[in-house]
């Protein structure tokens, strides 16, 4: 029976159908790069529910266990490949943990409005180490001394960048390459200035997205955790690079 039903179906050009119904749905297609520790996860929400028919987020739960043994490097270029596998597929909002280029917004910038939300470098990383029980289990000094450490004072140079994951030569002209890069997204967003980022979605995406209140600051955290003073000055140096970037978006 299951047979006879399957043969009398006719499936051609379903696909094809259901994308120009969706196109005709939702008229703008967005690409969310997602830095983490950036109020990312209340953005993804009023989003995804903008696009209930056409969305689809890289989930880090189901990532970290299908790239277990995989190195971070690999992990991130495959969470960017399926991104690029979604955006060709025909999906119409696409979220991420995982480092963009040049290439890949030369090849779907013309389709997709690219969107990030950007939060002062000091205050985050102190943010993801507060929040991720793997950093948080190391004493903060040695911390900074790690790889992660390092990594997590550099994410935006990783993130936009066009720096190889956790590699540490060259990375002074990541920098400038990360700026270049943000400049051709249609929204960067501020999580220091959430007014600006909700009208600029409004405005550019007609998009209404609500934010909730920013994470408590990072003074209060030093003051929380005990940070020491010298602790602290190494990481505004670790931190100079993405506060580069960071602050060329803010002054804006």
């Amino acid at each position: 029976m299951l047979n006879t039903l399957v043969k009398s179906v006719n499936l051609s050009g379903a696909a094809k159908k259901w994308r120009s119904i969706k196109d005709v749905l939702y008229k703008n297609k967005v690409i969310f790069v997602h830095v983490p520790k950036c109020g990312g996860t209340s953005l993804s929400h009023s989003f995804r529910a903008r696009y209930p028919l056409s969305s689809f987020k890289v989930s880090e739960e189901a990532s970290s266990e299908a790239l277990r043994g995989v190195s971070a490097a690999e992990a991130m270029r495959f969470k960017r490949d399926l991104m690029a596998y979604h955006a060709s597929g025909g999906s119409h909002y696409i979220q991420g943990h995982a480092p963009i280029d040049q290439k890949f917004i030369s090849r779907y910038g013309e389709e997709f409005h690219f969107i990030t939300l950007l939060r002062d470098p000091i205050d985050r990383f102190i943010s993801h180490y507060h929040f991720d029980p793997r950093c948080r289990k190391i004493p903060f000094s040695a911390f900074l001394e790690s790889r992660r450490g390092w990594v997590e004072s550099h994410v935006l140079c990783y993130f936009f960048g066009e720096q190889p994951w956790a590699a540490r030569d060259n990375i002074e002209d990541a920098a400038e390459r990360a700026i270049e890069n943000l400049e051709k997204f249609s929204v960067v967003g501020i999580l220091e200035d959430q007014k600006a980022f909700s009208r600029e979605c409004r405005d550019k995406l007609n998009v209404r997205i609500a934010l909730p209140k920013r994470n408590i600051g990072s003074e209060r955290k030093q003051k929380e955790y005990d940070f020491s003073d010298a602790d602290m000055r190494k990481l505004k140096e670790m931190c100079a690079l993405d506060q580069r970037i960071y602050d060329h978006f803010a002054t804006l």
